[in-house]
């Protein structure tokens, strides 16, 4: 805090910092109120979320899974072999995983009803396992008896065939005691002796127990048939009634193989015969045998039946059980719904209430600190820097609430005070350049004046010495005419110095005249007029395709008849003067660059030298060398007055080589 002018001010740091704690008080407010209405609402939330919904969820899941244990306690009693029992049983194992996970979910916090249900669901759980453990058996069971099945068909095909050897036997047998019988009957007659009587009636009643014995083997043939029908309906029965009857037509058949086997004792195959027909009546009999496991069978599939029937019995109670979870929870979810709406509506009204009111205390806070003590001193200070410098801005300084404030109203006036004095300074300086222009101009005048003042008497002295050496040469000896030829030489160069001097004084104008200048049409008149000079030195002129250019005319011929000129002088001895002038982009080292290059194979210049070759009046060469020194100066102050850059590159004994540096902008044809 700080006093000025006997008014409180402070910073707009503090300002802020003061405002951000109202806000943030206004915005721990309406948290507060956030967090107390919606905190009952979450809890209604959580709870339909976690406890009601999970549960509801689970229990339609349980539910769901009932029914398939049922459907897959129905597939598993019509599965056909092992293979479809596999299959069902992977199915099975799914479902009970579902199972496992609905009822850990009920298991967690549960009503009477939901612990009823996870009870149903694991009966049923327990009676379609027991489904699929009578199933596994049942189908064991007819598994041995198809092969127990096999076994004794194949038994009774081979006594079938033990049978029919015998009929073949007794067949035979019969035959011949037909043939002795038909020879008797044609040898006796009324003188046939008793022996022979007697002898035909034993062969009548070894025929007649031989055809007792082959209607005994066809007899028994037709019971194996008999007894082959019953092993094959074995596996066809469905019932213990059926399986009854099947063991009674068994025994009967069996009682009249073994009465019929026993009529063939005195036949050789009696005995094998009455034994295979013992075993085959032990093989169907005993315990274990065929009947026994088809009624084990039938026994397991009524077992199922009674499963399936009391899994239907559960599927009922627990769709009752759903429903009535289903009730209650559409009751709670209504009851929260409600209590949930009625929340929301109060919070609604009170979170718009607090907002609004939030709102204005903002607003008041946004009009005091932003437009009443900113914005509109801000105004003001404004309307004070547009009178900066005039006679209307106000001597007396305000004082603000920010301290800001006043540092930026203290700058504005010390602006004021730095303009007014920028503004005297700026009148000294445009009189200050006026007295320069006018003592240039004066300058420029003397400079011509004086050279034309200094030519007459120059043009006098050489005259008057050529007529004085013309006139009297004869009179004048050896010595006289050395000092009139040393008066001659020096006035000569003393008026070759006022010309360079004045071209040199006319090279730098700012008020040239621009125009577009072809620079091959410029170097060709600049070559036509030093023939004497490129004759004398064998000169060459290299020349590309130069542009045209904006520039003024003047400035470059001088420009190129010095660096030609130069080029010429400084050429070296025995070697014809070679002089190449090109033109190219520099784009990539200097964009929006153009460059045109003189470079001559002269004697060049040392490289601590490459800079005072500019200087005026400064020449490196004072051997017989003609020059003003003022050539070089003349090309760079050229460069300078159209804005280009003169740059200079040699190396002693092979030449040097002059780049002119122009921008793009001046180049209209090329």
């Amino acid at each position: 805090m700080s006093q000025s002018n006997g008014q409180l001010s402070t910073t707009l740091f503090s300002s802020f910092l003061f405002c951000l704690v109202g806000v943030a008080c206004v915005f721990l407010t309406l948290v507060s109120v956030v967090w107390f209405y919606s905190s009952t609402m979450l809890e209604r939330e959580q709870e339909m979320a976690f406890d009601l919904l999970p549960g509801l969820d689970a229990a339609q899941q349980l539910t769901s899974a009932a029914a398939d244990l049922q459907s897959q306690g129905l597939l598993l009693s019509i599965a056909q072999d092992t293979q479809q029992l596999d299959l069902r049983r992977e199915q099975l194992d799914d479902t009970m995983f579902r199972v496992r996970q609905a009822s850990a979910l009920l298991e967690l916090d549960s009503s009477d009803d939901q612990f009823q249900l996870i009870d149903e669901i694991s009966l049923m759980s327990t009676s379609i396992m027991e489904i699929e453990q009578s199933k596994s058996a049942e189908l064991r069971l007819q598994n041995l008896i198809d092969i127990k099945e096999q076994s004794l068909l194949q038994f009774l095909q081979q006594l079938e065939k033990t049978l029919q050897a015998g009929i073949v036997t007794v067949g035979n047998e019969l035959l011949v005691v037909s043939d002795t019988m038909t020879g008797f009957n044609s040898s006796v007659g009324a003188s046939s002796s008793v022996d022979d009587i007697a002898k035909l009636a034993e062969q009548v009643l070894v025929y007649e127990k031989s055809n007792l014995e082959l209607q005994d083997y066809l007899l028994m043939i037709q019971d194996l048939a008999s007894l082959s029908a019953v092993v094959e309906r074995v596996p066809l029965l469905t019932n213990a009634k059926q399986v009854t009857q099947a063991e009674k037509n068994r025994d009967l058949l069996f009682s009249a193989l073994i009465a019929r086997s026993i009529y063939l004792s005195d036949k050789s195959t009696s005995a094998n015969m009455i034994a295979s027909i013992r075993e085959l009546r032990g093989r169907l009999g005993r315990q274990g045998g065929l009947f026994a496991m088809q009624s084990e069978a039938l026994l397991r599939s009524e077992t199922q039946k009674e499963l399936n029937e009391y899994l239907s019995t559960r599927i009922s109670s627990i769709f009752a059980i759903t429903d009535s979870l289903r009730s209650e929870s559409s009751d709670s979810v209504n009851r929260l719904a409600v209590n949930t709406l009625n929340s929301v509506r109060q919070y609604r009204f009170n979170l718009l209430g607090i907002s609004f009111v939030a709102l204005l205390i903002l607003a008041a806070v946004g009009y005091w600190l932003l437009y009443r003590r900113t914005v509109q001193p801000l105004v003001a200070i404004s309307q004070r820097i547009s009178d900066v410098g005039t006679e209307r801005f106000p001597t007396h300084q305000q004082s603000y609430f920010l301290s800001e404030l006043n540092i930026l109203s203290t700058a504005v006036a010390q602006l004021d005070t730095a303009q007014r004095g920028q503004q005297e300074q700026e009148q000294k300086l445009k009189q200050a350049n006026k007295n320069l222009l006018q003592a240039n101009s004066e300058l420029h005048q003397f400079a011509h004046v004086a050279s034309h003042d200094l030519q007459e008497p120059l043009r006098k002295l050489q005259q008057f010495s050529d007529l004085l050496e013309e006139e009297y040469c004869s009179v004048i000896d050896g010595e006289g005419l050395y000092y009139l030829t040393s008066i001659r030489t020096a006035s000569r160069r003393m008026s070759d110095l006022i010309k360079a001097t004045l071209a040199y004084s006319r090279s730098g104008s700012a008020n040239q005249m621009v125009e577009l200048v072809d620079l091959n049409k410029v170097l060709c008149d600049v070559w036509d007029e030093m023939e004497l000079a490129v004759s004398d030195a064998q000169a060459h002129l290299h020349v590309g395709t130069l542009p045209t250019i904006t520039a003024n005319t003047l400035g470059v011929s001088q420009l190129f008849r010095n660096l030609l000129s130069n080029a010429i002088k400084y050429n070296r001895l025995g070697y014809p003067a070679e002089i190449v002038v090109t033109a190219s982009n520099v784009h990539d080292q200097s964009p929006g660059v153009f460059n045109i290059r003189v470079e001559d194979n002269g004697i060049g210049i040392d490289a601590q030298y490459l800079e005072r070759i500019f200087i005026p009046f400064e020449r490196l060469h004072n051997d017989g060398v003609a020059g003003t020194g003022l050539g070089l100066a003349i090309c760079r102050k050229v460069c300078e007055a159209h804005g280009w850059k003169l740059i200079v590159s040699s190396e002693l004994g092979k030449g040097t080589s002059f780049d002119i540096r122009l921008p793009a902008s001046v180049i209209e044809q090329w």
